[in-house]
């Protein structure tokens, strides 16, 4: 079960990375609830992820894509395939040389 207070502040968090940036990483999803003071245990992350993610696709028209570092332009996004699998969150000492998931509007 999803704490609706702690969905709502990650919405607010993707909100603004969205209107921002004109996109969001599905990393955010998970790096968002995180802070220098703040781990909550992976699977409340995964869990307020999830929902989270649900609820802006649901509100949001989006494209669910692939970007490339370093400069992650939505007009070079490449669109991820019907059956790929949202990935929430990103190692952070994967390699910058491979795309990361992210949502454009559609």
């Amino acid at each position: 079960m999803t704490d609706p207070a702690q969905v709502d502040a990650l919405l607010a968090c993707i909100d603004e990375e969205y209107e921002d940036l004109g996109y969001v990483g599905l990393y955010q999803f998970s790096w968002c609830q995180r802070s220098p003071d703040h781990r909550p245990p992976p699977d409340v992350v995964a869990a307020t992820a999830r929902a989270a993610y649900e609820e802006f696709r649901r509100r949001t028209p989006t494209t669910l894509v692939w970007l490339a570092w370093p400069a992650a332009d939505p007009d070079t996004a490449v669109p991820a395939d019907d059956d790929t699998v949202p990935v929430l969150d990103m190692d952070p000492d994967r390699p910058v040389s491979e795309p990361f998931l992210a949502l454009i509007p559609a």
